[in-house]
């Protein structure tokens, strides 16, 4: 926001009405991203920010679902695996769900 503000100070920008919104929007959306994705390389002090924005909806986020990719994104949120119903539930969810011990059904009723 600084930086669109001294490009409309030098005459280098156009002045767009709501900008400070837009970049204060995008910047939060960002931080969203980067804390579900790859909530590990946050400061504590982003996690509390976003914590309180939402409501305290921000831990409950399910960032196992991510897991499969390799980023590590549930690696501070252990305990937030929900209930599934298996009828909606694709067979690699399953799988992950079985490789974690958090699925106590055998593989063959799965099928």
């Amino acid at each position: 926001q600084s930086l669109y503000e001294r490009g409309c100070d030098n005459g280098v920008l156009p002045r767009i009405p709501l900008a400070a919104e837009l970049c204060y929007s995008l910047a939060v959306g960002l931080a969203f991203h980067i804390s579900v994705v790859e909530e590990h390389h946050m400061n504590p002090s982003y996690r509390t920010f976003l914590n309180s924005v939402t409501g305290g909806r921000y831990s409950a986020i399910n960032r196992q679902l991510l897991e499969p990719w390799g980023l590590h994104s549930g690696l501070n949120f252990t305990d937030t695996w929900p209930d599934y119903d298996l009828r909606y539930v694709s067979q690699p969810m399953k799988d992950l769900l079985m490789q974690r011990d958090l699925l106590v059904v055998s593989p063959d009723t799965l099928q």
